[in-house]
């Protein structure tokens, strides 16, 4: 979290997830994008209160599991705002 500290002590106004896994964070294994923990962790631990932005929800890392909608809503849940490249918008909103 070292430079995730460094960041925010310099005022940056935004940081973007990764699809990987963080056991130390997060033991469920669950990848840094959805990972309520970490997210949390970031804003409360860190005082992060800017943009989390999502890498890109066309990556297999993001896609794994249960399709293109399901990540863009579990990006959102662990408290993403911003979803970059999501692969439809369609799918996202459902229509």
């Amino acid at each position: 979290m070292t430079p995730f500290r460094a960041a925010v002590a310099a005022d940056v106004q935004s940081v973007m997830t990764a699809h990987v896994a963080f056991p130390a964070l997060d033991p469920s294994g669950v990848p840094a994008t959805f990972s309520l923990p970490i997210i949390r962790s970031l804003r409360t631990a860190i005082g992060f209160d800017a943009l989390v932005v999502t890498d890109a929800l066309i990556m297999e890392g993001a896609l794994s599991g249960d399709g293109k909608r399901s990540a863009a809503v579990r990006a959102l849940a662990a408290g993403c705002d911003v979803l970059l490249y999501p692969p439809s918008v369609p799918d996202v909103a459902g229509k």
